[in-house]
């Protein structure tokens, strides 16, 4: 079995300037892997023959519903076929067209080995998931305490996939109507950091700074704080000007 997919979600004909960076970067940095375009039926991909013309890099098609809005990505990343569509590997990487990688060198092997089910940025405050019930609605009373996910953005997010594809299986009507409430990466990060199921988990806090960065990016990295990739750097950073100083060269001889 092949260890790991890289999966980049885009949905319209051009990129802009700061994602065309981003993608660049990721596919630079990931050589070496299999790298999918994931997009919805029909999109004119002209525009992405550049990427589209490497040997390791090709794309899959999926239903157009899944990409109208929020609300249509995250139910496509709580579609149990979204994954069994991949499961000829063992993890999954989502690097969306705002992540950037700013390690010279791929590193994701070292992430894989801790063992961890789903990896993804730290929220800061962490997301406080509070339990469905079957008809979907939250649960606020004071007697019940929510889940605290300290971490699980799903912008720049490791999956492992046959363990997503089991938690999925198990938890279908949640999965249903998780979208009701929450985004998609708060139904992995629930189970991740809840005790409900013991072999899904997300890694300590001190591990995922390691691996992703989100809310505190411009204050982690001014502290000089060594992380794998950022998401919505352009947002929290204002601009490429403010990141390239954190961008480590290319050394894929590592």
């Amino acid at each position: 079995m092949n260890r790991l997919c890289v999966v980049i979600p885009i949905y319209k004909t051009a990129l802009e300037e700061m994602e065309e960076r981003s993608i660049e970067r990721t596919c630079e940095i990931l050589l070496r892997r299999d790298i999918f375009f994931v997009a919805p039926e029909g999109l004119q991909l002209d525009n992405y023959d550049h990427f589209l013309n490497k040997e390791n890099i090709n794309v899959e098609y999926f239903a157009p519903k899944f990409f109208q809005g929020i609300s249509g990505y995250n139910k496509l990343m709580l579609e149990k076929r979204f994954y069994e569509r991949f499961s000829a590997y063992d993890y999954m990487l989502i690097a969306q067209p705002d992540a950037y990688i700013l390690s010279g060198k791929d590193e994701l092997d070292g992430f894989m080995k801790k063992g961890y089910q789903y990896w993804g940025a730290p929220w800061n405050p962490p997301l406080k998931i509070f339990r469905l019930d079957l008809k979907g609605a939250r649960h606020f009373e004071k007697f019940l305490k929510p889940v605290i996910c300290q971490s699980g953005n799903g912008g720049f997010s490791l999956r492992h996939i046959s363990s997503t594809i089991k938690l999925l299986n198990e938890k279908k009507i949640t999965a249903k109507l998780w979208c009701n409430n929450y985004n998609e990466d708060g139904f992995f990060a629930y189970f991740g950091h809840s005790s409900s199921i013991k072999w899904f988990n997300c890694p300590p806090l001190e591990e995922t700074t390691s691996f992703a960065l989100e809310a505190d990016m411009k204050e982690m990295l001014a502290l000089g704080k060594d992380v794998f990739a950022v998401h919505a750097w352009e947002k929290m950073l204002k601009g490429y000007c403010n990141l390239k100083k954190y961008i480590r060269p290319i050394d894929l001889d590592e």
